[in-house]
């Protein structure tokens, strides 16, 4: 009788420890899917997956209803030039910020981290 117990329990542990290993799997599968959707995205329409990104997280504070979330891309595609136009018109100043920040920094970093450091500025100014 006792090493039936035993085994039952040792059986619901198993159980529950492949459970646990399949849910784990799994969010790392999704993540990953999620994570390659957005970078081959991102590539070809930037503004798009930055609005999907954004409507899921409004979606996930304020937990939208189907007719929510369609209104809501609806507005958000119609005002995406308006918020294309503020943005060029910051990012000037944007870069001037961060290249200042690299000037009073320097003086903190090696030679190879401010090479990086430039490095990757120029990427971001770049990339926007």
């Amino acid at each position: 009788m006792e090493s039936l117990t035993k085994a039952r329990i040792s059986s619901a542990i198993a159980g529950m420890l492949i459970f646990l290993c399949g849910m784990l799997a799994g969010g790392a599968l999704v993540r990953a899917a999620q994570q390659r959707w957005v970078r081959e995205h991102l590539a070809s329409d930037p503004a798009s997956v930055r609005t999907e990104l954004f409507l899921r997280g409004l979606d996930e504070r304020l937990s939208l209803t189907r007719a929510q979330r369609v209104q809501a891309r609806a507005l958000l595609v119609s005002q995406a030039p308006e918020y294309r136009a503020a943005i060029a018109l910051s990012r000037p100043r944007l870069n001037e910020l961060r290249r200042q920040f690299a000037r009073d920094f320097a003086p903190s970093i090696t030679a190879e981290q401010r090479a990086a450091l430039d490095q990757a500025l120029s990427e971001l100014e770049a990339h926007r």
